[in-house]
């Protein structure tokens, strides 16, 4: 997948090609780490399940065999029915991670935290440094089972 944006990025930026093919090795190289390092991570859990405010990592959770389970859904606030349910299964399926991203407000999520002891991270899945915010991501997965 990486070949065809350098390319699209290469052929719709023609004045930047030279910038876009030299630093694709490097970011060929990030991708494939960050990869190398989720399936090992993944491969040694038996608890995949996390809770997410605003379902950003449905990619990585299909990739790498986690079970996503958003707090909000359709980009609005949960109801109060919403929020129960959500508490009742991470009850229920000791759901024991909870990820928001830094720019959403945290209430729900500080609720939910609170009345299910799952730990709540806030991350930065779009942040200008996205390698840094997947390594924080893969370290917070650590930690679980």
């Amino acid at each position: 997948f990486l070949p065809v944006i350098k390319d699209a990025l290469a052929g719709k930026y023609p004045g930047l090609e030279q910038l876009i093919v030299n630093r694709y090795k490097e970011l060929y190289d990030d991708v494939m780490w960050l990869h190398i390092e989720l399936e090992e991570v993944a491969e040694g859990q038996k608890e995949k399940k996390f809770m997410i405010f605003h379902p950003a990592l449905t990619y990585l959770a299909r990739d790498y065999g986690y079970e996503q389970i958003p707090i909000e859904r359709d980009g609005r606030e949960p109801s109060p029915s919403m929020l129960r349910d959500v508490i009742s299964r991470s009850r229920d399926e000791g759901v024991p991670l909870i990820f928001i991203q830094e720019e959403f407000d945290i209430r729900s999520a500080r609720l939910v935290s609170e009345e299910t002891g799952a730990r709540l991270v806030q991350i930065r899945p779009l942040d200008y440094d996205w390698v840094a915010g997947m390594e924080e991501i893969i370290e917070v997965l650590k930690e679980l089972k």
